[in-house]
């Protein structure tokens, strides 16, 4: 064959298939657009948002996020450090406790051994492998995003607080639309050797692993559960933020002996 005629052919399929893509906005996978990712049983997720984990991005996550999410007070600051985590196991809500990376989550939809994607409130993902630490005591799970400079969420010991005080519960579902539910701080209960604050602020599936966070912005809990009381009102709680710093304190260090004013 005419090796001419080979370019030529080669020229015009690559002009036909431009031209497709122009007429029709089709994309192919893994192009601007369009989000793709295998799970752990090898299914191939297909999702129409832009992929934003590619390398040559921002390193600085907390810029990023406040220039395409201003906060307007602490709480919206409280909400851009929350983030979706997916798994294998399942899909819930996570915080950075650090501004080195370190994400806290619920130990229920984490996997030990797996790849973990984390979404911003901006709809950016990112890959976290495996896990750092699992607290079987407080169901929780500690995650690690390496490499990066992130928005925080600073704990604040409950003990602290007056009685009635307002609290809020962050969340983030999987249409990336943070959900604040606000209540109000009931008291600390202590169960299983464990403590937990009780409040009124709504803590479901959507929330859970979120932090429940003071008005101005600091971690007192990571929620976690709801119990059915004998009159049939919601109670819903979240693990004691000490309590869960304490039982990590072999990688989060001085973090667990702040001041948590």
């Amino acid at each position: 064959m005419n090796p001419h005629h080979t370019v030529n052919a080669m020229m015009l399929i690559r002009i036909l298939t431009c031209a497709l893509f122009l007429l029709t906005g089709f994309q192919p996978a893994g192009a601007a657009g369009v989000a793709t990712w295998t799970d752990e049983d090898g299914i191939v997720h297909i999702e129409d948002r832009p992929v934003t984990d590619q390398p040559g991005r921002s390193r600085d996550l907390q810029a990023q996020i406040t220039l395409n999410f201003p906060p307007q007070n602490a709480l919206e600051k409280a909400r851009n450090a929350t983030v979706l985590v997916q798994s294998s196991k399942g899909v819930g809500s996570g915080f950075f406790i650090t501004k080195d990376g370190f994400i806290l989550t619920n130990k229920l939809i984490v996997n030990p051994e797996g790849m973990h994607r984390i979404v911003l409130i901006d709809g950016t993902r990112l890959e976290v492998q495996g896990v750092r630490e699992i607290s079987g005591k407080c169901d929780i799970a500690l995650l690690k995003l390496e490499g990066y400079h992130c928005p925080c969420i600073e704990p604040f010991d409950a003990r602290r607080l007056p009685a009635k005080s307002s609290l809020y519960a962050i969340g983030m579902p999987m249409g990336l639309t943070h959900t604040i539910s606000a209540g109000i701080y009931s008291g600390i209960k202590p169960m299983d050797d464990m403590n937990y604050i009780q409040t009124t602020a709504t803590v479901t599936y959507i929330n859970s692993g979120g932090p429940l966070v003071t008005p101005f912005g600091r971690v007192v809990g990571v929620n976690t559960q709801k119990f059915v009381g004998q009159g049939g009102e919601g109670l819903h709680y979240a693990v004691f933020i000490p309590d869960v710093l304490a039982d990590f304190r072999k990688s989060l260090g001085e973090l667990s002996n702040q001041d948590q004013r």
